[in-house]
Formats: structure tokens, sequence, C-alpha cells
């Protein structure tokens, strides 16, 4: 993996200007250990071995192997200062198998041979292949009552299989100190009439966009509450992604493969003969469903993106290679109160990195399911803009995995 020195791209470049620098990040951090030294890592339990075929820095990556209904982890020695506790810790990790074998990955830091340590978990989110994995400061654990003051002196690296499987993962690419420019994705569902009403026209005073995700067949026929091709034609020129949320709003894990590419391509074919060109390989799974079947239709069909509404990660973990392009994670506002969503903003402001936000329809009072109240919005959008936190659309994160980006 080449790592991009993002400090000379950063003149000029700031929500404020609608310039960012290549994948959002405005320091890409120090590489600690390109992971292709066996004998820096120390296999504790389950199997290690050199792995020279799947690798993204010098030539190898560290492979461990646990039995089934097992963990495997090794150790390696470090010495790391963090004394304030604000480095953000990236991993790229290689998932052999099926991600329903894994059962979780961790990662222990200590300065005490592990009588005291910080740890880090994460139990899903992954795909087999590559995988980005932040961990950030708000992340570790403590046990033992470890402490950042303290020079690190071990890492450890852990994997745990499900009962009945083995589980294996290839490790590259340790680095810390990555820094991110802070961001918001606003994102909406299906095609309510409501955004252009009232979302639309509130970031426009602003000069700002947001992404929505087109159920196309409500479209062309002038649903009640739902969004015209005139309209949509309107925030695209104003600079909104219109992007995939496939024909009928279908449950990709419920089809075949074969008929969940042509739900893609048959919603990307609509959009883009509306002229939606920009945005048209880039999906919301419906429901958020996915699995690995729905992840090789996306990428036979030629999609470019695909957003969940994953649990506990909320935060896109970018890189040249967009790992993580398949499994943006997804955060719920509906019903959201006005100090939740600044609250939002105020993590992205604190640790330097971006929430992809969704929601679906905007009601006056008393929001259900899938709605957020309308004059919380408006201030939401406010609170945003007056924290100097940038709008993104998805358009904007796509083509920063390749180049820095300015806003349509």
């Amino acid at each position: 993996m080449s790592f991009v020195n993002c400090g000379s791209l950063l003149n000029g470049i700031g929500p404020g200007r609608g310039r960012w620098p290549q994948c959002l990040l405005t320091d890409t951090g120090t590489l600690r250990d390109d992971m292709d030294d066996a004998d820096a890592w120390d296999s504790q339990l389950g199997t290690q071995t050199l792995n020279t075929t799947e690798y993204r820095e010098g030539s190898g990556s560290i492979k461990i192997a646990a039995a089934a209904g097992s963990s495997a982890y090794s150790d390696s020695d470090i010495s790391w200062q963090l004394a304030d506790a604000g480095e953000r810790l990236r991993i790229v990790l290689y998932l052999h198998d099926s991600p329903d074998n894994l059962d979780y990955f961790r990662v222990y830091i200590t300065s005490s041979n592990f009588s005291s340590y910080f740890m880090a978990e994460r139990t899903y989110g992954f795909r087999t292949g590559w995988n980005c994995i932040d961990i950030y400061p708000d992340d570790w654990s403590n046990s033992g009552g470890e402490a950042w003051t303290n020079t690190m002196t071990k890492i450890r690296l852990r994997v745990r299989s499900e009962s009945g499987v083995t589980v294996s993962a290839s490790f590259d690419s340790l680095t810390t100190g990555i820094e991110g420019v802070p961001g918001i994705f606003l994102t909406f569902d299906d095609g309510y009439a409501s955004v252009y009403d009232h979302a639309f026209d509130k970031l426009s005073t602003i000069g700002e966009r947001a992404t929505m995700y087109l159920q196309t067949e409500l479209a062309p026929i002038g649903a009640p509450n739902y969004l015209t091709v005139a309209q949509l034609t309107a925030m695209r020129d104003a600079g909104w992604s219109i992007a995939n949320h496939t024909v009928e709003a279908t449950n990709l894990t419920t089809v075949t493969e074969a008929e969940a590419e042509t739900a893609l391509t048959d919603a990307k074919d609509d959009l883009d003969g509306w002229g939606f060109t920009r945005a048209s390989a880039h999906v919301a799974y419906p429901g958020g469903n996915y699995n690995e079947t729905v992840l090789k239709a996306m990428a036979d069909a030629g999609m470019l993106t695909g957003r969940n509404i994953q649990g506990t990660y909320y935060h896109p973990a970018l890189n040249t290679h967009g790992d993580a392009a398949y499994m943006l994670p997804g955060k719920s506002i509906d019903q959201a109160t006005l100090a939740t969503l600044q609250g939002y903003v105020d993590d992205c402001v604190t640790y330097n990195r971006q929430m992809i936000l969704y929601t679906h329809d905007l009601v006056e009072t008393s929001p259900g399911s899938g709605e957020l109240q309308i004059s919380i919005f408006n201030d939401f959008c406010d609170y945003v803009q007056d924290e100097g936190v940038a709008f993104m659309t998805i358009d904007d994160l796509y083509r920063s995995l390749s180049a820095p980006v300015t806003k349509h």
C-alpha cells in the first residue's frame, strides 16, 4: 500500500472552501510495522506464518489461524508513546474465510506485559478479503489501570473463530497518528418529497448538499409524496448525489445473485436515463441488508460504494485501495434529538473523523420510524455549519479515494 502524504495538499483545503484531501486524511500517520518480518511477532496461540501472497506493505503479512471455536494471537515488542490517547490506530486485515467464521478481532497494547492493557474489539463489519480497520481513542477499554502516559511496550493481535469453524486472517500496515477532516454525510433513503421541500430548501440556503438514495420505481410515475424527476434534477444541479436504492427497495439478501445484480443495474439504468450519472453506481442496501453474495453482485454490476446501517462502527475507514467502499457504515437519525445530532458533530470534531447519517422522511411534529423533525433538522444543519464541519456527499467520498476532491 502506498500512503499519500496529504500535508503538501492542504493549502486551500477545508470545509469552508469545499476542497478536501485524498481519503479525507490530513495526516496519513506513521507506519509502525509493515508486517513482513515473522520473527518480530511471537505466536502465543494458534498458528502463525508469513503470508507472501496477500500483503500491502513490504514483502508479506503476518497470518494467524485459529482452530474451530478457539483463539489465535501473536505479540510484538513496541516502544510507543501515545500520551494524549489521541492517535488513531489503523491496520489492514485480509480475512481468508467467510466473515461468519469470525467471532471477533481484538488489538491489545500494554506497558506491563499485559498485567494491565488497553483493548479494542471488532465483532462485525468484515468481508472476505481486505478490510481497513480504524481504532479511535474512544474505542479502547482499560483493564488493570493501564495509562496512556506510559510507554507501550507490546502489541497483541487476536482473532477468535466461531464454534465449529476455523478462521485465518493476515495483518499488514500497522499505522498510528492518522488524522482526518471532520465531516458529515447526510443521506436520505427512498425518495420522499419532504426531502426536496425541506432538506433541499434548507441546505440550499447555506450552500450545502446531501445524498438521495432513490427507489427508482417511484419517481417517473408521480407517486404521491415522492420526488419527481424534475425535483431530482434541481437537486442534482445543486450538487446533490442522486444515488441507487434499487428499483423497488429489494432486500438483496433474499434473492439470487443474478437477481440482485439486476435490481442494481436496472436502478442504475433508470438514474442514468434521467441524467443522474454522477452517483448511479453508489448504493444504499435496502434495509441495510447485505452478505457475501450481495457484495459479489455489487462488484459484478460495477457498483462503486455500498452504505449499510451497521450497528456500532459508524466511521468510514478510507484508504486508496477502497477496502471499505462496499461496507460504508450508516447511522440512523430517525427521531433524533438536536442534542444527539450535535453530539455526533462534536464527536467528528474531537476525533477528526466523518459520520454517515441517514433518515427517510422529514415531518413537522411527532416523528416516527424513518422520520426526523424538520425544525431539528434545520437547527442541526446550522450547527454543522457553525462548527466549521464539512457537508459531504457519497460522490465526494468516492472521488477522494483517488485524489483531493472539490465539491460539485
